[in-house]
């Protein structure tokens, strides 16, 4: 906005300059004089002594000189050129409101264009630096849970901002506005030598934090106005909720596909479970696989090797999440190729092994335990790699057994040796496999469940209908942990020789 004198005052077309001048001239003792002192109206004629200044927001516009009026003169002019500085102050502030107004307004609808924040980054950038001229406009985002920030939108001149700027740590802090005209650009960048440069830096923030900042640089001679950096922040504030929704829609839409190949993985590993239990006279199966997550580092098998065998399994892979789930498939595969009737269980348990260290490269392993039931004798064959001990309940006396334990959870020794055990089943036997996720669920004072609770939930319900007995165990577990979310995979599987 250009300065108001008296000169641009009395110098107005029209009515008023004559009016004012018939007034300055009926006084007739009275000279007007610019802030030079060239006379605007009446005649010179009088001393310099009796010259008095007409202020303008506190500087000196021009002069009256004369009489006994001259006083009364002098007021009149100030509180005129006065009230011309605050008209214009005025129409350049509505001016401002319009354009920036206008911006926002055309700013928003252009937002509402792409749900990216990279776009929505790059738009604000370019509608405000139509309006306020600069070499180079960035937008940095902090970077969530680390240090530092990183540029999300760049317009103009590439800059390289160094990691410890001052005026963007303080606008970051302050949450405020900051500008800095005529500043050394080794300040802020690394590529900027002996060149000084003026910056523009507003916070992008939202309600509840500040998510970064937006930057306009110029060279020296491009000096930023308080305006320019008002207009700046108005856009910051513009742009810093969108960016944020933006983010958070882009956030929810990962989380979406997320879950959705989460609930693809858990179908595709309940696949690879037997889709029935066997219906073979003289023997009772019931199973439960509960997994504490999506998917599951647990898994169970009954397959039918064929001439009266039933091969049963049971194995926990270390870890949880998505790469438990992995390595439990390529565990099943592993051991699916090894199983043959012309391997024994511990033949076949050291070439799963072998397959499994060959290929294994994440530092994973799986406990497992392998038998071979006879389903015209009970007799059972079996190898323990690593895993729990399933136990084994004797109707006939009560007594419970645990099966021990052969060697090295699978994965951890290419060389493992596995021994090979047996026992025979007596009609009305109970045998439990279980995962550690029923041994070591924990109460509210991390106490376990423990193999002694699971052999006394398993003796106290054997009486019942075979299938009630993982319900117990369940319940009992369930009751333990005070009902809350699962820390680990629980698998149960259970066989029963019938009387």
């Amino acid at each position: 906005m250009s300065a108001v004198t008296l000169s641009k005052v009395l110098g107005r077309k029209g009515g008023f300059r004559q009016a004012l001048g018939s007034l300055l001239a009926g006084l007739g003792d009275v000279a007007v004089l610019d802030e030079s002192g060239a006379l605007l109206v009446g005649n010179q004629q009088f001393p310099e002594g009796d010259r008095l200044p007409v202020i303008c927001n506190g500087n000196t516009v021009g002069w009256v000189q004369g009489g006994e009026h001259v006083s009364a003169a002098a007021a009149m002019l100030t509180f005129l050129v006065n009230q011309e500085s605050e008209k214009k102050s005025l129409g350049s502030e509505l001016l401002d409101r319009y354009r920036e107004l206008h911006l926002l307004y055309h700013l928003s609808e252009r937002l509402a264009v792409s749900p990216l924040p990279a776009d929505i980054a790059g738009v604000a950038l370019e509608e405000v630096m139509n309006l306020i001229q600069a070499d180079t406009g960035i937008i940095l985002l902090n970077q969530p849970g680390e240090t530092g920030y990183h540029s999300i939108a760049v317009r103009g001149i590439a800059r390289q901002i160094l990691s410890n700027c001052g005026i963007i740590d303080r606008v970051l802090e302050s949450r405020k506005a900051e500008l800095s005209n005529s500043v050394p650009g080794t300040s802020y960048f690394a590529d900027m030598q002996d060149v000084l440069v003026s910056v523009a830096c507003a916070p992008l923030k939202t309600e509840d934090n500040v998510l970064g900042v937006v930057i306009l640089v110029g060279n020296a001679d491009r000096s930023f106005t308080a305006g320019e950096l008002k207009l700046l922040n108005a856009v910051a504030m513009h742009a810093g909720p969108a960016i944020e929704i933006s983010r958070l829609h882009q956030v929810a839409l990962e989380k979406a596909r997320f879950e959705h190949e989460l609930k693809m993985a858990r179908g595709v590993q309940e696949s690879l479970l037997p889709a029935r239990l066997p219906d073979i006279p003289g023997w009772r199966f019931d199973c439960r696989w509960r997994p504490a997550r999506e998917v599951s580092g647990d898994f169970y098998d009954l397959i039918d090797e064929g001439d009266g065998q039933m091969g049963l399994v049971i194995a926990d892979v270390t870890g949880k999440g998505m790469p438990a789930s992995l390595f439990m498939v390529f565990a099943r595969s592993a051991l699916r190729a090894s199983i043959s009737k012309n391997r024994s269980p511990a033949e076949a348990i050291s070439q799963a092994n072998q397959l499994i260290c060959l290929d294994s490269h994440e530092g994973l392993f799986a406990t497992l335990f392998y038998a071979r039931l006879n389903l015209d004798t009970g007799h059972l064959c079996y190898v323990n790699a690593g895993h729990p001990l399933p136990i084994l309940l004797r109707c006939a006396t009560g007594e419970t057994l645990c099966l021990r334990a052969s060697g090295l959870p699978l994965g951890v020794d290419e060389g493992a040796i596995y021994d090979e055990h047996s026992m025979q089943m007596l009609p009305e036997d109970f045998l439990i496999f279980y995962t550690d996720g029923v041994t070591e669920a924990f109460d509210a004072h991390w106490n376990e469940f423990g193999e002694a609770r699971l052999e006394q939930v398993i003796r106290e319900n054997h009486s019942v209908d075979p299938v009630q007995v993982l319900n117990a165990v369940e319940e009992a577990v369930e009751n333990h942990t005070g009902g809350g979310k699962a820390a680990d995979d629980i698998t149960l599987l259970m066989v029963q020789r019938s009387p």
